[in-house]
């Protein structure tokens, strides 16, 4: 620097400063910018961070709702389970039942046959000893019976049922009064009569004409006469039978049946 003067010195230092001053602004510019773009990159980076972590939040609450769901229909699965079991026992019981119940009709089926049986042939004999009023028709329902219990298409409860009912048929005879036209064999001639029937103490007829009136003896199992005092009475019930008149005492002629045997 001396030797080439002071001046020519100083223009030289200052041009060297500028240009250390012209490349240090440089590299800070460079360095700005590097660290803009840093921190550019980490806002980005944190931006992209925190939008993974709300969706991992927000998948979390979501499993953790699916969870709550889970075990809700879990505990209501583990009551439905226990009240399926204690209704799956009592339905084994029940069945234990029913099959006990079976087996127990089963072996009364055995013994109800014969019974029912047994019951018709009895409705037929006591038929046959009864005071023959209604004759047709009752023995059309004992030939029905029997008929029934021949068929397999019928249940036995049905059968038995049917059966049942012709008793009772049987015995309301015993409790009512009954009027009904008819014809009757008497003195080996047939003729339409008016029949009365009281209960089953006593079956009279009388002609159309009113010549005539007479009782079945169950005695004698034939028709007999009776005299004219009984005409009235006669006439007043089949009124009564016929709901003509209001009810009132009868006198009427009894005979004992036979026993059944």
């Amino acid at each position: 620097l001396r030797f080439f003067g002071s001046d020519m010195s100083m223009k030289l230092l200052v041009a060297v400063a500028g240009i250390f001053l012209i490349s240090g602004t440089a590299w800070g510019e460079d360095r700005l910018d590097d660290a803009i773009r840093l921190e550019r990159g980490v806002t980005e980076e944190g931006a992209k961070s925190q939008k993974v972590v709300s969706r991992l939040s927000q998948e979390t609450r979501d499993l953790l709702e699916q969870y709550r769901l889970a075990r809700q229909k879990t505990d209501s699965l583990r009551v439905y389970n226990k009240a399926l079991r204690e209704l799956i026992d009592a339905q084994k019981v029940e069945a234990t039942s029913i099959e006990s119940q079976i087996d127990r009709a089963a072996a009364m089926e055995r013994e109800i046959i014969p019974l029912m049986s047994e019951m018709v042939d009895v409705l037929e004999r006591f038929k046959a000893l009864d005071v023959p009023f209604l004759f047709d028709e009752r023995t059309r329902r004992i030939e029905g019976l029997k008929n029934l219990l021949a068929r397999s298409d019928v249940s036995t409860s049905e059968k038995f049922r049917q059966i049942l009912e012709a008793y009772q048929v049987e015995n309301e005879y015993g409790r009512t009064i009954e009027a009904y036209r008819s014809d009757i064999v008497f003195q080996d001639r047939t003729q339409t009569v008016d029949l009365l029937r009281v209960g089953r103490i006593a079956l009279l007829y009388r002609t159309l004409d009113g010549s005539n009136v007479g009782y079945w003896s169950s005695t004698t199992k034939t028709w007999e006469e009776l005299s004219d005092d009984y005409d009235d009475a006669l006439r007043k019930g089949l009124s009564i039978a016929r709901k003509q008149t209001v009810p009132d005492l009868l006198k009427v002629p009894v005979s004992a049946a036979p026993s059944l045997k």
